[in-house]
């Protein structure tokens, strides 16, 4: 959370409106946007799309936002499109894995279907981004792969929670259970549940199947929002705006941004921050 606010402050003075829907992707880079702009008095509200099938913004943005006491409603990824209807939206703001030189920008899955909502309400669309997440070497969209993941993400829930032992009795024997590796339950239908140790507590992981058996299921951890899309890119440098072959180019280079730097896309689940 705290690193994100190291290039916001030049960052957020470029949204004139109050943003309201934030949907997490790189978590430090879109939030510490808003961070600053609360700070400044230019938010008053923050939509939290729930970002299935991983669960980011329900799991790690509401959290961020609840820590900072920024007023946030958490709410599912379909809804999105009804509440920039109703007039409850006035900016979106995003984060970015990767962004091409022509300003096409790869995002968690849902990016893409935000953008296009956006646009339809007339909503400014901001991705908020470090100068290391340009790939110049990229001249577009159409080149960045997309990785597929387990299909398990889109079949089930997962949930994991730590706990502590409610007596001598129980920790012994939970002790004893995983005292060499995590003790897997078998709950029948597919169900799953493990218990492991986690320092002086336990810590379950759990994962409930929601579909049939069987479902051909397709899983992509990213899509690609394209550049006519996008309002600006923000970034720790400055503003991007269109065109941005030639705003991005005059940002990144000597950034140490991904074309410089050789890395490749992949997809990372942050946890958030233990203190």
């Amino acid at each position: 959370m705290r690193s994100g606010r190291i290039f916001s402050p030049r960052g957020a003075g470029s949204s004139r409106t109050a943003t309201r829907l934030a949907r997490d992707r790189v978590l430090r880079h879109a939030l510490g946007v808003i961070f600053t702009a609360f700070d400044q008095g230019k938010i008053e509200h923050v939509w939290v799309g729930e970002t299935r099938p991983v669960l980011q913004g329900a799991r790690l943005t509401a959290w961020e936002l609840g820590m900072a006491e920024i007023p946030y409603a958490l709410i599912t990824d379909s809804m999105a499109g009804w509440v920039m209807g109703q007039g409850g939206c006035d900016a979106v703001i995003v984060g970015a894995d990767r962004i091409a030189a022509n300003g096409d920008t790869a995002n968690k899955i849902g990016t893409y279907s935000l953008s296009v909502l956006a646009k339809h309400h007339g909503i400014p669309f901001y991705v908020a981004a470090p100068t290391s997440s340009v790939d110049l070497t990229m001249a577009s969209g159409d080149h960045i792969p997309i990785e597929e993941r387990n299909p398990e993400e889109v079949a089930g829930v997962t949930w994991s929670a730590t706990f502590e032992a409610p007596d001598d009795r129980a920790r012994e024997l939970l002790s004893v259970l995983t005292a060499e590796e995590p003790f897997a339950l078998d709950l029948g239908r597919g169900h799953k549940l493990e218990i492991a140790r986690a320092g002086e507590e336990f810590r379950f992981d759990g994962w409930a199947r929601i579909a049939p058996p069987g479902v051909t299921i397709y899983n992509p951890a990213f899509d690609v929002t394209p550049a006519e899309n996008i309002t600006a890119v923000i970034t720790e440098n400055g503003v991007a705006r269109p065109p941005f072959a030639e705003s991005l180019a005059k940002l990144a280079e000597g950034s140490g941004s991904m074309h410089e730097l050789g890395v490749e896309l992949v997809a990372v689940d942050e946890e958030p921050d233990a203190e």
